[in-house]
């Protein structure tokens, strides 16, 4: 009875109907407080629902900055010490804190679910600046457990010669130079700026990288390697159709052993 009066209000509100997909994260929203709170591990299984010890999910500093509560980089730009620009002025780093009760949503291939931190959360993340000159009020990029999860499926692959595509704040990348199956890493990354940011503050296990800078999707069908990892969108569903038909065409086909998509359709 209760779905039925739901599906009611919203239909006479205009809006779609919940799939049974969304209505269970309604329901596991709804109950994450009354789980018991687990210890973070990015190492840690996928569940639809995990309630995360906010002591626990301590992250890496790109920059030394001091922590913000503000949800909007705008909010912190003159405040002193609480961001890191980029030379360009493009980009800016800062660590925001969550508060406890905060949730996110968290991806793994096609799965969906939420997270919700037991205590306050120290969450680094990168904004870009927009043609207004304000920074982009939410992230570009976090190390939010959305990252860690959606990211793994890909990172499993790499083997041989890898390609990884989007830099970000760089997690893909230290994790596929960690792995000893890799012998080679090229990225491939649009700008330059970001690049001579980020890079030097990553610990890439001692593997040499090779930087092309461009677009991924223009690049990856000429070059040769055994596995290409690519995360370049925005969001997170439905990626990478015009780089899928490319690799596709006969001239393009076993160039690229493994080709992997953040948010492909067919994850």
């Amino acid at each position: 009875m209760g779905d039925n009066i739901m599906d009611t209000i919203y239909s006479l509100m205009g809006q779609y109907r919940m799939t049974p997909a969304e209505k269970k994260l309604q329901y596991i929203k709804r109950d994450l407080h009354k789980m018991e709170p687990v210890p973070w591990s990015p190492k840690m299984a996928f569940e639809p629902g995990l309630n995360i010890s906010g002591e626990t999910y301590s992250q890496p500093s790109l920059f030394k900055v001091q922590p913000s509560f503000a949800d909007d980089a705008n909010k912190v730009e003159k405040k002193r010490l609480r961001l890191a620009v980029s030379p360009g002025k493009n980009w800016c780093y800062r660590e925001c804190v969550l508060k406890s009760g905060s949730v996110l949503d968290t991806f793994s291939g096609n799965r969906r679910g939420l997270v919700r931190f037991e205590g306050d959360v120290l969450i680094p993340m990168i904004h870009q600046k927009l043609p207004s000159g304000k920074w982009m009020s939410g992230p570009w990029m976090s190390f939010t457990p959305m990252e860690f999860f959606s990211l793994r499926p890909g990172t499993k692959l790499a083997k041989g010669h890898t390609i990884v595509a989007g830099l970000g704040m760089g997690y893909q990348l230290e994790q596929v130079c960690k792995k000893r199956s890799v012998t080679k890493v090229t990225l491939i990354e649009l700008e330059q700026e970001l690049v001579d940011w980020v890079l030097p503050r990553l610990d890439l296990n001692g593997k040499e990288v090779e930087v092309v800078i461009g677009d991924a999707e223009e690049l990856i069908p000429q070059m040769q390697a055994d596995v290409a990892l690519v995360d370049i969108y925005k969001g997170y569903a439905g990626n990478g159709w015009d780089l899928k038909y490319q690799m596709g065409r006969r001239e393009n086909k076993n160039k690229i052993g493994k080709l992997w998509i953040w948010g492909s359709a067919n994850i």
